[in-house]
């Protein structure tokens, strides 16, 4: 099952792309840095992340994810995460998929 992995890879993604530190908050305040992920990858000022631009991310980033010995989300868990399958993964989509997630644990 990929989904709590992607999950927890791709909130690791999103607190070392804002800067941010996950301890147990709200999700409401979760919503809010996976925004700010959103604009800091976004490259190409187009709506959404295409999965070219989580990939520059992850390179910018590496050194950090490293450190944390942490999984990168993977080309499957970004599809997954797609949930209109057009290879864009926009804030919308991010915020449902997410609150699926945790509403469904």
């Amino acid at each position: 099952m990929t989904r709590p992995i992607f999950c927890c890879s791709f909130l690791s993604f999103i607190c070392i792309t804002t800067g941010m530190v996950l301890l147990a908050h709200p999700l409401d305040d979760l919503i809010k840095k996976v925004k700010r992920a959103f604009d800091a990858c976004n490259s190409d000022n187009m709506a959404g992340l295409n999965w070219q631009e989580v990939e520059q991310c992850e390179e910018k980033y590496a050194d950090v994810f490293a450190g944390f010995l942490m999984t990168l989300p993977s080309r499957k868990q970004f599809k997954a995460a797609d949930l209109n399958g057009d290879g864009t993964l926009v804030f919308e989509e991010g915020e449902e998929w997410i609150k699926n997630l945790f509403l469904h644990q």
